[in-house]
């Protein structure tokens, strides 16, 4: 079983109150970023796009593992809480698995009493820009490769 599927049973198997306190604990446990990160997100570079909460995102592979990091704010615990959730299902594990995250992620933590329409697209935007980045990665295997250093602002990518 992949890390985010255990993750997607621990939701699944708890009712709306634990579902909510289980996402509020991850968002305090985001992976800080690193000073470069930093101040390319300062610099508005590794935005997504179609969310409205501002969401940063760091993609790499070295051998076919997936290196992935993000930045919310911690203002907005659900948006923060969601990027953790991925980040902790995604890093360290095979490019493939982050190409196959349900777009349904939000039911299938069964957080859509939670997440408004508004948010349900943002995090809709940010599962579509990791798949896309994923299956670029993966298409690219074999080169270590890291989206961080040397790629354009992700504002520019169509969504």
């Amino acid at each position: 079983m992949s890390e985010l599927e255990n993750i997607l049973e621990l939701f699944k198997t708890n009712d709306e109150e634990v579902r909510l306190e289980l996402l509020l604990d991850f968002a305090t446990r985001l992976p800080p970023i690193t000073a470069e990160q930093i101040a390319a997100r300062d610099a508005g570079g590794h935005r997504i796009t179609g969310c409205i909460t501002p969401v940063f995102l760091w993609m790499g592979e070295k051998q076919g593992v997936l290196t992935i990091s993000g930045d919310a704010p911690a203002e907005t615990p659900v948006v923060r809480g969601i990027l953790s959730v991925l980040v902790h299902a995604l890093s360290e594990r095979s490019v493939s698995e982050a190409v196959r995250i349900p777009d349904d992620l939000v039911d299938r933590l069964m957080l859509g009493e939670v997440v408004g329409l508004r948010r349900r697209q943002g995090i809709g935007a940010l599962v579509g820009h990791i798949k896309e980045k994923a299956a670029e990665l993966a298409a690219g295997s074999g080169q270590d490769r890291n989206t961080s250093q040397g790629t354009s602002n992700l504002e520019d990518d169509p969504f």
